[in-house]
């Protein structure tokens, strides 16, 4: 997927540095997104469900 998305980002008209900073950008939304959904299920699994 790495090699595809650097010529989908080159094909844009970024250049390598662009490109770097592009997939480090992703990769730290992907860890914050894995973040929040561990601290959201943390969260739901220890409250008190109502009903």
């Amino acid at each position: 997927m790495t090699l595809r998305r650097i010529g989908e980002l080159l094909e844009l008209g970024l250049n390598l540095a662009g490109v770097r900073m592009v997939l480090v950008l992703e990769a730290d939304n992907r860890r914050l997104e894995a973040e929040l959904r561990s601290a959201n299920a943390t969260r739901d699994t220890a409250r008190p469900r109502s009903g």
